[in-house]
């Protein structure tokens, strides 16, 4: 990062505030990211907003879950409401198979948040060592009220450092960054350094592994369900079946940003985007006063723009000569006309391997024989002549993963992979994406995604026509009642806050496509 961030080693030179120091190796904490108008849990286990579950139990919450508006819990005609959070959990995956020991049996993982159906799965000590937890802040002014001599205004103002260890040997350090400016404080950037340091039980100083590893794998996964505070408000809980899954929303994806999000395009039978309040009288007193965030219950677009992924370590994937060869990926690959549309000059397996949307059942028993190995790209690949992708993006991307936009409905969870990547003892591999929301996405972009017939089709508007009982409540919203306090910049959709962390990671304006 050029601009407003910096590496984690000059962050921690600063002379800033730094909250309790190291958590106790294996004990599961978290910390929250509050500066911002997107507030955010983040744990040491990899975990972030909570321990993934779809179930009854999930329909509160005192932390955030990728919560936008920040402080958005309120009280309704007397009910309670935990706010407007936006996922079911999140986290990242790994996988790898020891040189010696090929074969999907001799396969190693590391689930590291993100697993579970009903009930969230045990992550920690079982997939993910816990080895540090660290909170910087870098405010402009002192508790008093005085000016920082120390503040950075090129770092972000609140950063939270993880580390833990896995199984697999390869230890995770994810430093992630979140500012209060207006044009930046819809975002979190998360940078992710994975280190083959060879230690698979938490013991930093004992080393059990230093044998190559291959068709190595990270796996990036988000459960995206704007918002709960909709939700409850309509069917008085969080609804996954009928409504987070195969219900009221979509997933979309904006190959420009490498952006994925979700949003809300139907209430029930009705097409009523963004989940109008059902009151009519509390319609208009919202509406007019912004009081909860206005009468739209759902407006919000989450989703995760990927920044960086690593390219210097990708695996040999040669067909042509096989003692060359470094992944079982040669299996699988598909030619056209002769031609591996796979692969690219130098042999490289086209990123990312995967791009999937799907249902918000994680379990790791499924996840594991599915998501994240080198023989299936879950998600289909963009090819030559397809009748399913009969237009890529770009010519750029036939070869690559596909977004199954066919199961755009499904919309429970939405990941990415990476890979397969070779790596030696020692080697170091380094990946960013922003977690990014907005007031909707930008109206009328053609993108893929949105709904299952069609590969391609425009992001809808929220100023639109709302309806309550057949009675007309506005024919604009937005025309006639503008945004809510909240959306506090000129960036208000979830595509200009993804341009604007490409402009924060890169330093400078992005040239699009990314």
């Amino acid at each position: 990062m050029k601009t407003l961030t910096k590496t984690a080693a000059l962050i921690l030179m600063l002379i800033v505030s730094v909250s309790p120091a190291m958590v106790a190796q294996g004990f599961r904490d978290f910390r929250i990211h509050d500066r911002g108008m997107l507030h955010e849990t983040v744990f040491n286990t990899g975990e972030i907003g909570r321990g993934w579950q779809t179930g009854e139990q999930g329909n509160r919450t005192s932390f955030p879950l990728m919560e936008w508006p920040s402080r958005s819990a309120t009280i309704v005609q007397g009910l309670d409401y935990s706010g407007q959070h936006n996922i079911l959990g999140g986290g990242m995956y790994m996988a790898a198979n020891l040189a010696s020991k090929p074969e999907l049996a001799n396969r190693m993982y590391a689930f590291c948040g993100g697993i579970g159906a009903s009930e969230a799965e045990v992550t920690v000590n079982v997939w993910s060592y816990p080895l540090s937890l660290v909170e910087i802040e870098n405010f402009p002014l002192l508790d008093d009220g005085s000016i920082n001599p120390d503040y950075n205004p090129d770092e972000a103002e609140e950063i939270i450092i993880a580390k833990w260890a896995t199984p697999i040997g390869v230890t995770v350090t994810r430093t992630s960054r979140a500012w209060s400016y207006p044009d930046y404080d819809d975002m979190i950037i998360y940078e992710y350094t994975l280190e083959y340091t060879g230690d698979t039980d938490g013991d930093e100083s004992t080393i059990e592994q230093t044998e190559q590893l291959r068709d190595f794998m990270p796996l990036f996964i988000y459960g995206w369900a704007p918002s709960m505070y909709g939700y409850q408000r309509h069917y008085q809980e969080w609804l996954y079946e009928g409504g987070i899954y195969r219900g009221d929303q979509n997933g979309f994806w904006d190959a420009d940003y490498w952006l994925s999000f979700n949003m809300n395009l139907r209430t029930g039978s009705e097409n009523q985007v963004a989940k109008p309040e059902p009151n009519k009288e509390l319609f208009r007193q919202f509406a007019e006063t912004g009081l909860n965030g206005g009468a739209l219950t759902s407006p919000q677009a989450p989703g995760m723009a990927m920044l960086q992924y690593d390219t210097t370590h990708l695996a040999i994937v040669d067909p042509f000569d096989l003692s060359r060869n470094e992944s079982e990926a040669v299996k699988i690959l598909r030619t056209n006309f002769g031609e591996y549309y796979e692969l690219s000059e130098n042999l490289r397996i086209k990123q990312p391997w995967s791009n999937k949307v799907s249902t918000g059942n994680t379990r790791s028993s499924k996840m594991m024989v599915e998501s994240i190995n080198p023989d299936n790209r879950w998600s289909g690949r963009y090819a030559p002549g397809s009748t399913t992708w009969p237009e890529p993006p770009s010519p750029r991307w036939i070869g690559r993963a596909a977004y199954p936009y066919r199961q755009s409905a499904d919309a429970g969870q939405k990941h990415i992979v990476f890979g397969p990547y070779t790596l030696n003892h020692g080697d170091k591999l380094e990946y960013a994406l922003a977690e990014v929301v907005g007031y909707g996405a930008q109206p009328g972009k053609r993108i893929e995604g949105g709904q299952t017939i069609t590969q391609w089709a425009n992001t809808p508007s929220l100023d639109r026509r709302y309806t309550i009982d057949g009675e007309v409540m506005t024919e604009n919203y937005l025309t006639e009642y503008g945004y809510p306090d909240y959306v506090n910049s000129d960036v208000r959709n979830v595509t200009q806050v993804a341009h604007k962390a490409f402009t924060a990671y890169l330093g400078e304006e992005p040239q699009l496509p990314v």
